[in-house]
């Protein structure tokens, strides 16, 4: 498919005439169907393969979409995704009158939509572990219902899955339905835009080195001295982007002083549960503080599985929080800017 991707036809249904031959498929030719003639041709290999990677693929349109493509296009970016080869799921599946149908691990986003889920495949990029899937996005259509259409989460069609890593998952019968080609996506919920990333509303106070009225110390915000983040970091926003896979590191931000260094850093898991590491002496010895190296390897997400003292995780509805000793740290769900924002907290003693 990825190899058609940039073939040029006359005729929409040449498109999927001219692979007949490629999948050993045999079907009527009928001149009209348009891009329906693609969507048959999908449906003929399904009859001989159980390869989950014919759906690993990917559209700009941002709109509710059934399981198959429109067009070999599609499959642009997904020459190096294969078959998985220890399997996930067992049983056949088939088109329905309800629409596709086959079962699926699901994982609900929760942030953002209730009804939008993570879905694995059994397929995976060639260069990742072993237990890793490919995952998209569904969107249960009823509430009472089985029905689901795709859709992108955070402008990405797919994802990396870690099997094993994700909590609260379950295997379903789904049935996704190609005629939901083109339905409008909602992109709010309650007026407020999809979660944007991190807001860091509280920060560790200290001690001014300025004297206030009468001499007395004025108390300001202990603001970090290195921020890594995939946006450009201010300390009046104090914002950190989430990556556009809604999951990963969000930002990085170490704190120093003489002879002492401090590090905290915010991501999600696979789950989109909260998760942030706690290192350095601010935080009362919670492991080593890493020095910072580079934008990459500060970015690098291994430290969000990684067993760790500093490690803390939240839930992805409840959000965090936690105390250790003598400070407070929570996350949670806030509307900023008219966003929907995961604002973190600090309250901590106030240092010199």
């Amino acid at each position: 498919m990825s190899w058609a991707a940039n073939r040029v036809t006359s005729r929409a249904e040449d498109m999927a005439y001219s692979l007949l031959g490629i999948f050993n498929v045999y079907m009527p030719m009928l001149y009209g169907e348009g891009d329906q003639a693609f969507i048959r041709l999908q449906e003929e290999i399904m009859k001989n393969s159980n390869d989950h990677s014919l759906f690993a693929w990917s559209s700009p349109l941002r709109c509710q979409r059934g399981l198959l493509a429109k067009s070999p296009a599609a499959f642009s970016e997904s020459s190096r995704y294969v078959a998985s080869k220890e399997k996930l799921y067992r049983s056949p599946y088939s088109v329905t009158n309800m629409g596709l149908s086959l079962q699926l691990q699901l994982q609900p986003c929760g942030p953002g939509d209730s009804h939008v889920y993570m879905a694995a495949l059994d397929c995976e990029h060639e260069k990742t572990a072993k237990n890793s899937r490919v995952g998209i996005y569904l969107k249960k259509l009823s509430p009472n219902e089985d029905q689901y259409a795709r859709v992108s989460y955070n402008e990405a069609d797919l994802f990396n899955w870690v099997h094993g890593s994700v909590s609260n998952t379950h295997t379903s019968t789904v049935y996704i339905r190609q005629s939901r080609w083109g339905k409008a996506e909602r992109t709010t919920i309650e007026g407020l835009l999809l979660i944007h990333g991190i807001w860091i509303r509280t920060l560790p106070k200290r001690k001014s080195a300025i004297s206030g009225w009468y001499g007395k110390n004025t108390v300001v915000d202990r603001t970090p001295d290195q921020v890594s983040s995939l946006n450009k970091w201010s300390h009046k926003e104090r914002i950190l982007e989430m990556p556009k896979s809604g999951w990963g590191t969000a930002g990085a931000l170490w704190f120093t002083s003489f002879r002492h260094c401090s590090q905290i850093k915010f991501g999600f898991d696979v789950g989109l549960n909260p998760v942030c590491l706690l290192a350095g002496d601010l935080w009362a010895g919670s492991g080593k503080c890493q020095e910072r190296v580079g934008l990459e390897e500060d970015m690098d997400t291994k430290w969000i599985d990684l067993p760790s003292p500093g490690l803390c995780k939240g839930d992805v509805h409840m959000g965090m929080s936690f105390k250790r000793k003598d400070f407070i740290l929570s996350m949670k769900k806030e509307n900023h800017l008219n966003k929907l924002f995961w604002v973190v907290d600090i309250v901590h003693p106030i240092t010199n």
